[in-house]
């Protein structure tokens, strides 16, 4: 039996137990902060996510008053960070061992803080890799784990196949808008006022002498499926 390219990234992340995972196209990576040409060498992103702890997250309560942001969520956020970094390195070196030129991309490491930016966008890629859709909560939001999951990605030149996006699947839920002390989330995704959104995070950070700009309160669990019925084939 002849094992591909993608029955081989399987097994590996199923070894790792890594969830969810895909495979986009980059054309619409957004790489503003890597070497033009640098990323013309890899045909596409293998985009890995692992969930957080809903335990971590049901604790969180409004960010000038109560728990969110905590130093639990921060260790958490982190280390679940730390992980998909890991499995990135990992990855790389197996398609690296493969014949396959790999880079992997950090989890979380900012490259713009004005603008809130890393090397690419984990989560625009993750749409394109057929995970979810960018919710109103202008986060990925997946039928498995809502919004509360974190993103890693490794460009590859490896043959492999890209995954279909599928459509917005929030329908008529609109919890996420009452969660949101700063009312940065909007009717509709496009409109969500990121200035808001972040002028918030580091006002509250900053009281609580947190390191990293985090919040969670909109972190949405969307157990098992979504309103409107939709679920992901895998």
């Amino acid at each position: 039996m002849v094992v591909s390219e993608t029955d081989i990234i399987k097994e590996f992340f199923e070894r790792q137990e890594v969830p969810l995972w895909g495979i986009a196209d980059l054309s619409d990576a957004g790489f503003v902060y890597l070497p033009v040409d640098a990323v013309k060498r890899f045909r596409v992103g293998i985009v890995c996510g692992f969930p957080l702890s809903d335990g971590v997250i049901n604790i969180l309560s409004d960010g000038l008053k109560g728990t969110a942001p905590n130093l639990l969520y921060l260790h958490h956020y982190r280390q679940v960070n730390y992980f998909l970094d890991r499995v990135g390195l990992l990855l790389s070196r197996l398609l690296q061992s493969k014949g396959y030129e790999s880079l992997p991309v950090p989890a979380s490491q900012m490259v713009d803080w004005e603008k809130q930016a890393g090397h690419l966008s984990h989560k625009r890629l993750a749409v394109s890799a057929g995970l979810g859709w960018i919710g109103r909560n202008n986060l990925l939001v997946t039928p498995e784990f809502g919004s509360r999951i974190r993103l890693a990605t490794v460009l590859t030149a490896a043959p492999l196949k890209i995954n279909t996006p599928v459509p917005f699947g929030c329908g008529d839920c609109h919890k996420c808008l009452s969660r949101c002390p700063a009312a940065a989330i909007k009717e509709k995704p496009d409109s969500f006022d990121h200035q808001a959104c972040f002028s918030f995070i580091k006002t509250v950070c900053n009281r609580k002498n947190l390191s990293q700009h985090i919040c969670g309160l909109c972190l949405c669990p969307f157990p098992k499926g979504t309103p409107n019925g939709y679920s992901r084939k895998t």
